[in-house]
């Protein structure tokens, strides 16, 4: 927990929420740590992958199939629509979904 919050404390943006993001990765590191040894490989070979893109992609397939309107904001958003604040509960590969 150390080491990675040293190495995201040298990030002005990050360090300005020092205190969620400690919160934030002492509950994901169990969850990495729990994770299979090949999933873990397959997600560092993968680096970062733009969830939002590939979920704006996905947009017209999911509509169609839901029949519902899509709508695809960034957690920090100040425009988006979450009334029952799911955005904080995202995570890296799983992005928040509020269903109405």
């Amino acid at each position: 927990m150390k080491d990675v919050m040293v190495d995201l404390m040298k990030d002005a943006e990050l360090q300005k929420k020092a205190k969620n993001l400690a919160a934030f990765v002492s509950k994901l590191i169990p969850e990495i740590n729990a994770s299979p040894k090949d999933q873990k490989q397959r997600k560092l070979k993968a680096e970062a992958i733009d969830e939002k893109g590939v979920i704006e992609e996905a947009k017209a397939l999911l509509a169609k199939e839901f029949q519902a309107q899509i709508s695809v904001y960034d957690e920090e958003d100040p425009k988006k629509y979450d009334p029952k604040a799911r955005a904080s509960t995202s995570k890296p590969y799983r992005p928040a979904i509020y269903i109405e």
